[in-house]
């Protein structure tokens, strides 16, 4: 079936089959629910060991003079602040133009087809499921190459086989910082990009390129038969953009002669962080502090998904079964989804809590008591539910 530039076919799987094929999420399932604990586990000791780090480095840091190296201060975590700089040029060979900055990047885009799939499945009387796939047809700029040999309905739908420029991210291999020259790892966090302006057409090798300007008034090469506002397929857009010297950036590492590498602290991490602007080193800690608990939640949040799809892959069998009658697997599902979802925040809880047990004994123990609490009150309630069915 074809509707304007969508396409859409059927297929069906029987019950059986679809049984068949349930078991093998239960293994799945497992290897979810186990790992979910090695997660959870190990990024309790990793946001420990950092916070515990981030302290020491706070305790024992001192300021640097931009100006002039000391070297008492030699193995030392310092900090300072100031404009870096560097004198090389670095070139785009294909665009014949140079510029002294940090990085030159450059970014390509094509305008080209892409296909779109959307699926619905429906459960059947008898647990058949029928599914629909549909896919749609769109044209926009991707920066990446779409093949559109793998569509669905290649037939009126066909890209080029190659974006004629690649994109790059090329930096200055020597950067200073007043007297002192970054590291390799503190050169790649100097990373505040804006639009390179000074773009000189090549109107000799690039016959049909042209210049546009976005709403900022930066300028693009736009390479192609088409224009802006209607490309055509396998138009060209490149954009530059430049770190450029002399903006004010900030560092905390280990002064290492007139250079920089990674504090070792006590707690097994390291410290090197270079920061745009020129925040205080109590600013510069804060801002790690908060780092380590965003990444410490979004791995929770990780685990605690990991378990749910685990316990939620395990029971999907009974959930098929079930679908002999849709509605009874509906229910059933819906069912499994909250059994997993509060056992799941349960155990999450209780494993942090006897990891911090393991790693900061009060404040685990405390943890380990309200999930406890969590629990009972759980079982209570349920307790209650079953002996009021039971009495109707």
């Amino acid at each position: 079936m074809s509707r304007n530039n969508s396409y859409s076919n059927s297929s069906s799987e029987n019950w059986f089959s679809r049984l068949m094929e349930s078991f093998k999420t239960v293994f799945l399932g497992f290897i979810l629910f186990t790992g979910a604990f090695f997660l959870i586990w190990w990024n309790e000791g990793r946001a420990i060991k950092t916070t515990l780090g981030i302290e020491q480095g706070l305790n024992v840091m001192v300021e640097a003079n931009l100006n002039e190296i000391d070297p008492n201060n030699n193995g030392k975590l310092v900090h300072l602040s100031g404009k870096v700089s560097s004198g090389e040029l670095l070139t785009d060979h294909d665009f014949h133009f140079s510029v002294n900055a940090i990085k030159l990047r450059r970014s390509v885009e094509m305008f080209q087809w892409i296909e779109k799939k959307s699926v619905k499945k429906n459960t059947k009387i008898g647990g058949s499921e029928e599914t629909k796939t549909t896919y749609s047809y769109e044209k926009q700029w991707e920066k990446k190459l779409i093949d559109s040999d793998q569509f669905e309905k290649r037939k009126k739908h066909k890209n080029p086989k190659v974006i004629p420029f690649n994109e790059y991210n090329i930096q200055s291999r020597k950067v200073n910082i007043g007297v002192y020259q970054l590291s390799p790892s503190l050169i790649t966090g100097v990373n505040h990009y804006k639009a390179y302006e000074n773009i000189n057409l090549d109107s000799v090798n690039y016959k049909n390129a042209k210049l546009i300007y976005d709403k900022n008034n930066s300028p693009t090469v736009y390479l192609g038969d088409g224009e802006i506002n209607k490309p055509k397929i396998g138009d060209i857009i490149v954009s530059f953009d430049v770190v450029p010297v002399d903006d004010d950036y900030s560092i905390i590492a280990q002064q290492q002669k007139k250079s920089f590498t990674p504090f070792k602290t006590a707690s097994g991490t390291t410290i090197e962080v270079i920061t745009k602007g020129i925040p205080s080193s109590d600013e510069m800690f804060g801002a790690e502090h908060s780092s380590n608990n965003i990444v410490t939640w979004l791995y929770r949040l990780g685990g605690l998904l990991m378990l749910y799809f685990g316990i939620k892959n395990i029971f999907n069998p009974l959930v098929v079964l079930a679908e002999i009658i849709p509605i009874l697997g509906k229910l059933l599902d819906m069912g499994i989804s909250l059994f997993a979802g509060v056992i799941a925040f349960i155990l999450a809880f209780i494993t942090i809590a006897i990891a911090w047990v393991f790693h900061r004994p009060i404040l685990g123990i405390s943890l380990l008591a309200i999930a406890l609490i969590v629990g009972i009150v759980f079982y209570v309630k349920a307790s209650k539910n079953q002996k009021l069915k039971q009495s109707y």
